[in-house]
């Protein structure tokens, strides 16, 4: 004759609703210490282990002495599926606040950036010659061919051009003296 065991629900088949009880009463507790060694979070671990019983009362061919091996291994796999979705949520948040806090950083920085390059331009125009900044004014404020821009000034176009040409490198060399602002990648 073999020896009662210690589960009353052993080898008696399929499990009832009393049956499951008597499982949840003798091995929550052990469940909820188990998935919080994975989840670490005491609220999240219950909420592990009701899930894992509402799957136990939905599996149909559970039987009690197999019990407590399915019930670790099912709240086991929950605990690691909340887990990555989780670990899934916690990243695409971090990757939101990077992105708004970039944003929130182009919106602060830019207009200051921007700001700075007008001080340095009109800096730079200050070290070029009256008929420098005039040739220069004309052609990039008021966006006047260099034909227009000889006939306004009573010059010859060539003049125009080489006080074009010696104003921007007089800048091109003012504004690479200011922390490499206004230089181009082609030089």
């Amino acid at each position: 004759m073999t020896e009662p065991s210690e589960n009353p629900v052993a080898g008696r088949g399929p499990m009832s609703t009393e049956d499951l009880a008597e499982q949840f009463r003798q091995h929550a507790e052990g469940l909820r210490r188990f998935v919080f060694g994975v989840v670490r979070n005491r609220e999240t671990a219950a909420d592990v282990v009701q899930a894992t019983f509402a799957k136990a009362m939905q599996a149909e061919n559970l039987e009690a002495q197999a019990c407590k091996n399915w019930l670790y291994r099912v709240a086991f796999h929950e605990a690691v599926t909340w887990r990555r979705r989780f670990d899934a949520d916690r990243r695409a948040t971090e990757e939101l606040k990077r992105r708004l806090h970039r944003e929130d950083e182009k919106e602060v920085v830019a207009p200051l950036i921007r700001q700075e390059m007008v001080v340095q331009a009109r800096e730079a125009l200050s070290i070029l010659s009256e008929k420098q900044r005039q040739v220069v004014s004309a052609r990039i404020f008021e966006e006047k061919t260099f034909a227009e821009i000889a006939d306004s000034m009573g010059l010859p176009l060539g003049t125009v051009l080489t006080h074009m040409r010696r104003a921007l490198e007089k800048l091109r060399q003012k504004l690479k003296s200011n922390d490499g602002i206004g230089t181009s990648e082609t030089e």
